[in-house]
């Protein structure tokens, strides 16, 4: 038969500021009641980050068993938005270079946004201005990389 014990440890007692190391993390003394890293592990971490983008809320959706749905409907989005969005960088793109818009491409947008499909659009056509903004309609559609859009005789 195995014996069991258990040892009761008294309460240590609260260390003061001067001999917690790490009272300069959070709010006065130390120790467990006194502040020191359980007034942070009280706090909620992601206040700071400030509110939650309204896009966010509700919308996380999981990995799609068959992807190429979520394709013919990120598809079928930016055939919506170039009726309304015609004159932005990701059509004056397509235009000149469709073979860049491949699945591999535009499933990354969808991934980065858990593949809610209006966030992945929005976030393509942002790409896009961010890009031409960037390097200029002469250079968005070179690779990124030194032989192309990153040349360094050009900086």
């Amino acid at each position: 038969m195995t014996r069991i014990t258990i040892r009761m440890q008294a309460e240590t007692p609260p260390v003061s500021d001067a001999e917690d190391p790490l009272a300069s993390l959070g709010g006065g003394g130390g120790g467990p009641t006194g502040g020191g890293v359980s007034s942070l592990v009280d706090d909620d971490p992601l206040a700071s980050l400030g509110p939650i983008p309204e896009r966010m809320l509700g919308q996380r959706q999981e990995h799609p068993s068959d992807p190429s749905v979520a394709l013919d409907q990120l598809n079928a989005e930016l055939g919506r938005l170039r009726e309304s969005k015609s004159d932005s960088a990701l059509f004056r793109a397509y235009q000149l270079s469709p073979q860049i818009f491949d699945d591999a491409h535009k499933g990354a947008f969808l991934h980065t946004e858990n593949y809610v499909v209006k966030a992945a659009a929005d976030r393509m056509i942002a790409y896009w201005e961010a890009r031409a903004d960037l390097f200029g309609e002469d250079r968005m559609l070179l690779p990124m990389d030194k032989s192309g859009s990153l040349r360094e005789e050009d900086s």
